[in-house]
């Protein structure tokens, strides 16, 4: 995997960081993606040191935000999350990677059901690839359930209700629905 110069330099910083800090700001997508994996490449080479994680983002590509999610989930050193703003959509997902989450008082977060936003006329009006869409998100569906069960210990059918509501919490209201641990 080639890495672009950019990507570099901010490297370089967390290198000099004597408290390593991952910014994930602006939209969820290949390129939060890449930098999230060599910059947890790079602190797994040095020990898996704990780390801050700063999420300022109104979410993006759900399958990135997935595989960030696993990421940071996977990742041996504790990882703490903190909403400056929001974290929305699939920042919420990699917010759940986080072994402590926590937001600011007027941060807000959105939990809402997968959509596709770039779905084509062709895919709508053929049977076979409408199918096909519907069980991908279906599929989606089924893995952010899971996470938010498991991070919330709310049930099934309690989390599917929140996904439908699609709107704004407020950090008392994600710390009330067990979506973070502390509000800062």
């Amino acid at each position: 995997m080639e890495m672009n110069p950019d990507l570099k330099a901010i490297l370089r910083r967390l290198v000099e960081m004597k408290e390593p800090e991952i910014v994930l700001r602006g939209k969820v997508g290949g390129e939060m993606e890449s930098y999230v994996f060599w910059a947890f490449a790079y602190l797994r080479s040095i020990g898996s040191p704990d780390i801050l994680i700063m999420i300022d983002s109104g979410g993006g590509d759900s399958d990135c935000g997935h595989e960030i999610y696993d990421v940071i989930r996977l990742y041996k050193g504790k990882t703490t999350g903190l909403s400056i703003a929001d974290v929305h959509s699939a920042a919420s997902m990699i917010m759940q990677g986080c072994d402590h989450r926590q937001m600011t008082l007027h941060a807000r977060m959105v939990i809402h059901n997968p959509s596709r936003s770039s779905v084509s006329l062709d895919t709508l009006e053929s049977s076979k690839k409408h199918d096909a869409l519907v069980t991908s998100l279906r599929s989606y569906q089924k893995a952010l359930i899971r996470c938010y069960m498991d991070r919330t210990k709310k049930t099934e059918q309690v989390i599917k209700k929140q996904l439908a509501q699609d709107q704004p919490m407020t950090a008392e209201q994600a710390l009330s629905f067990g979506l973070i641990d502390e509000i800062v």
